[in-house]
């Protein structure tokens, strides 16, 4: 049970591993959390994994931690999954309240690759109760990671002050580039993370390749349920998203 639109690759893992999949629409007008239906589907089918990404990947929709906690504790026979990868720039993470000895069928995934700049490195970490945790352990594969990338995690994790400057300078950018686009009356669409969605009007894969050439890299959202003709721009420094806005401004002229 989960969302759409939402991260993609999640789907064809649980496909890959013969899931079903039920997916609960995002609210058409603004991007709104589908708590109701999920909530309903959750008690009424038990699957076997709610996953929520919070905030969601690609619309940015932003869910208080209260009501996934409730939902853990509804259905305790699901595996209630929380992508927090973004959650940084939110502050809207499960932890601070959770209580993995109540609810220890909930389980929070993090990454070191969108705060602390290690993306290449693919390292991230699970938070959830200490038996689930182990079943998760039992089933990674003996490669899944290297010396280098732990070295950097490490570091990463040792300089919080680093992390947290980065991610006030993004969200600094993404209010700045927030306001160009109202400005310029583009139609947008921004809630949590360090990304946001903007409608070019051109069609959003060839405004994805103009940009492309110009050094400018986004993701065209064609064919995305909810989102067709969108755009997803990651938001950098101040620097890097005004050179995305003179970019994206001389396409559009």
């Amino acid at each position: 049970l989960t969302t759409s639109p939402t991260f993609g690759y999640y789907t064809p893992c649980a496909q890959m591993q013969g899931m079903a999949i039920q997916a609960m629409p995002y609210r058409v007008s603004d991007f709104a959390f589908p708590l109701d239906a999920v909530r309903d589907a959750l008690v009424g089918a038990s699957p076997r994994i709610l996953l929520i990404c919070n905030p969601n990947n690609p619309t940015g929709t932003r869910l208080a931690p209260e009501p996934i906690l409730e939902l853990a504790a509804a259905a305790p026979q699901t595996l209630v999954v929380i992508d927090e990868l973004y959650e940084a720039f939110t502050g809207d993470s499960v932890l601070p309240l959770a209580d993995f000895a109540g609810t220890p069928n909930l389980v929070v995934l993090r990454s070191l690759a969108k705060t602390a700049g290690l993306a290449g490195l693919r390292m991230g970490f699970a938070i959830g109760a200490a038996p689930v945790i182990d079943r998760i352990g039992r089933v990674t594969g003996p490669y899944d990671i290297n010396s280098v990338a732990v070295t950097a995690a490490h570091a990463a994790l040792a300089d919080q002050a680093y992390t947290d400057a980065y991610v006030a300078e993004v969200k600094q950018a993404r209010s700045w580039l927030v306001e160009q686009l109202q400005g310029a009356g583009i139609r947008h669409h921004c809630d949590g993370g360090n990304y946001l969605l903007l409608w070019p009007r051109q069609p959003a894969a060839v405004a994805e390749a103009q940009l492309r050439e110009a050094g400018i890299l986004v993701r065209s959202m064609a064919g995305k349920p909810l989102i067709d003709g969108s755009l997803r721009v990651s938001i950098g420094t101040r620097a890097q998203m005004q050179q995305f806005w003179q970019a994206y401004r001389a396409i559009e002229a």
